[in-house]
């Protein structure tokens, strides 16, 4: 991407940040009273955002945000220029969280806690095992509990727009739900 004062993603693990201060409260525009109930819904939309990129620290990384971390991924669903998707992708694409090496049974775990706000059940669980063993990837399972219902309702609790997640290997091709 060409260089700009905007957050740029390099890659699953290099955040660059540009050089633009998150939006702060004392540089915030003078609302006249007659809109303070909108600056007050504005207020209630970022901690909407801030919460949902919290849980995804907490359900994925298993830990709490860096601040900087934190600012720039609720500034970027807050700009519009990711959405619910990209952001889980990158948090299961990372180097931390692929450094943990987690066994199938415990990615799918966070998978289900992650986009569906619950445990896998064994029917669910020995399924999405299934589809590993067969050769498809973890990323098959990530594009669809990122397009089940659940995760759908997920993020319109917190005002975020769901996004997609794109195969990427061949092997995923062969499968259609």
């Amino acid at each position: 991407e060409p260089a700009s004062a905007d957050p740029v993603v390099e890659g699953p693990d290099d955040v660059v940040v540009g050089n633009e201060d998150p939006i702060q409260e004392d540089t915030a525009p003078q609302v006249e009273q007659a809109e303070q109930p909108v600056a007050v819904i504005e207020q209630q939309n970022v901690d909407l955002l801030r919460a949902f990129v919290v849980r995804l620290y907490e359900l994925v990384m298993e830990r709490a945000p860096e601040q900087t971390g934190l600012d720039f991924w609720v500034q970027s669903l807050q700009n519009r220029t990711r959405n619910a998707a990209q952001l889980v992708e990158y948090f299961f694409e990372s180097y931390e969280f692929r450094s943990k090496k987690r066994t199938d049974d415990e990615y799918i775990q966070i998978l289900y806690r992650t986009m569906m706000g619950r445990e896998a059940d064994a029917v669910g669980l020995a399924y999405w095992k299934g589809d590993l063993a067969s050769g498809l990837s973890r990323r098959f399972l990530l594009n669809n509990f990122v397009n089940s219902q659940e995760f759908e309702a997920i993020c319109a609790s917190y005002g975020i727009e769901r996004g997609v997640v794109s195969l990427l290997e061949n092997r995923d091709q062969r499968k259609v739900l």
